[in-house]
């Protein structure tokens, strides 16, 4: 077959190649090209070996490999899609009236893959797997009124809809397969509209002052303006243009999925990703800025029950998944700036995006109400509790842990209201434990003398924890006449809890 004697040539003028992969030895191939058609495994292997000449690791090589079928692929299918659409009848093909005004032909060839022009794959062979057609600009010349006309190899043809300037009518038109430059001018008074634009042209944008590049699905990115994160839609409905999306996981082309990003301290703010350039069907593809314009949006805030002006910065909602807020939300809640409004209107609004995320420290209150007496003295107890008064990152398990949901540096302060009840002088430990190990040098002493008095020990512990560690709070008397009392409320005050720890995060 002609792509093995391609791929076979290729490889033997790579000289001082180790010629470890070839297109037809599936037992060298890794799993993930096995499969693949004999024209991208040709692909594979002229990369990868390319790589190993250069001295990289099979690993390496196998990874330029797979990565380079990877492009291949992706961009044989778009030009496959785009030949899908049947070519422009007519194409504004100059701009500006004085003679001296420059043009450009905006009519779109169909797409030469440099695996064809560096003769590693056949036309025939590509023809063959992604149904393509190589059509290519075989004539250009001018009709009697002065436009352009351009003939393709299928016999088809587009003409200009404008007239060009005398002088330009002279002017040659060549065309390379690979052209080299010094450099591009762009018409910078071209004056393009929206029906002017295809899929792949590159125009420059006077209002913005940047290149245009004209995306497949009708988008335009303003270069060095802004930025995209392409994304697929699995939460199986439609999310809207203009939704704040979050990362849900990873399609099979390695693509990222998202879902409705929520603020309400449910999802890691690190999971943010930005805003939809577009509206996304499930399953769809499509873009999420974030960094850049996004536009024809409602930016009044009618949407969240507010009222949205120009300057306004909106943050992720804690209600509304998907939804902006321009009320800063406060904890539990997550604090996540989204974007600032540069213009208000319920269709054309405009919305500068740029996420930032704000340090989320994570903390959690926890109390006893109910009297705590040990049974034996000498004895090491765990200090219980029975409520969860506010936390956000810990939770209370078996009444006496409190686990870390994420990992920091945690400051751990308690407070316990101690009562004697006789008069010996009696002597109370407390000290901390992690995951059920006490920690050393971690214990205090305190003592008791007297009927009916009532101490109230207080200090914190400051240790670092990781993913599922839990802290315990230990303590042990050597008379039984300590206990760890919660006197109810009286008249003139409430009750008062017989333990009550706090946690707070200190660090990252």
């Amino acid at each position: 077959m002609q792509l093995n004697k391609t791929i076979q040539s290729t490889n033997q003028n790579l000289e001082g190649s180790l010629e470890i992969f070839k297109a037809d030895n599936l037992l060298a191939l890794p799993s993930a090209i096995q499969g693949k058609s004999l024209a991208l495994r040709g692909i594979f292997a002229r990369a990868a070996n390319a790589s190993m000449q250069k001295g990289t690791t099979k690993e390496e090589a196998i990874f330029a490999g797979v990565n380079a079928v990877k492009i291949a692929e992706n961009r044989l299918k778009r030009i496959a899609e785009s030949q899908r659409q049947s070519k422009p009848k007519t194409t504004r093909a100059f701009a500006g009236s004085s003679p001296s005004a420059a043009f450009a032909m905006t009519a779109k060839a169909a797409e030469i893959p440099p695996e064809v022009a560096a003769g590693i794959v056949t036309e025939e062979e590509l023809k063959e797997e992604f149904n393509l057609k190589f059509t290519r600009i075989t004539k250009t010349e001018f009709d009697p009124q002065g436009r352009l006309v351009m003939t393709y190899s299928d016999g088809t043809k587009t003409l200009s809809q404008n007239v060009a300037p005398a002088d330009s009518i002279s002017q040659s038109v060549t065309l390379h397969t690979n052209p080299v430059f010094d450099y591009v001018l762009f018409n910078t008074t071209a004056g393009l509209t929206e029906e002017d634009f295809l899929p792949g042209m590159l125009t420059w944008n006077e209002f913005e002052d940047c290149l245009n590049v004209i995306q497949g699905d009708g988008t335009r990115l303003q270069v060095g303006l802004e930025n995209y994160i392409e994304v697929v839609n699995r939460s199986g409905s439609t999310i809207q243009n203009g939704t704040i999306v979050r990362f849900s996981g990873v399609n099979g082309e390695e693509i990222p999925q998202v879902l409705p990003m929520i603020g309400d301290g449910s999802v890691e703010p690190l999971f943010v990703v930005g805003v939809l350039t577009n509206t996304l069907m499930d399953g769809e593809r499509g873009r999420a800025t974030i960094l850049g314009k996004v536009r024809t949006l409602n930016t009044t805030g009618s949407d969240v029950g507010e009222a949205w002006q120009q300057g306004d910065i909106l943050w992720v909602s804690p209600t509304n998944p998907g939804k902006l807020t321009k009320v800063r939300p406060t904890a539990p809640n997550v604090q996540i700036a989204v974007a600032a409004v540069l213009k208000v209107d319920a269709t054309e609004g405009v919305l500068l995006v740029r996420p930032t995320i704000f340090p989320r420290l994570f903390y959690g209150k926890f109390l006893s109400t109910q009297n705590q007496a040990p049974a034996l003295a000498n004895t090491a107890y765990a200090v219980t509790f029975n409520a969860t008064d506010i936390a956000s990152g810990f939770v209370l398990e078996n009444n006496s842990r409190i686990k870390a949901l994420n990992a920091g540096l945690y400051s751990f302060d308690f407070r316990l209201q101690i009562t004697s009840t006789n008069a010996n002088q009696k002597n109370i430990w407390i000290w901390a434990r992690k995951n059920g190990v006490d920690i050393p040098n971690s214990a205090t002493k305190v003592s008791v003398v007297g009927n009916a008095v009532e101490v109230v020990p207080s200090w914190d512990f400051v240790y670092s924890f990781v993913i599922n560690d839990y802290f315990e709070l230990m303590y042990a008397v050597d008379d039984t006449g300590l206990l760890i009392n919660a006197p109810t409320a009286t008249a003139f005050a409430p009750a008062t809890p017989s333990a009550l720890l706090k946690v707070k995060q200190v660090n990252l």
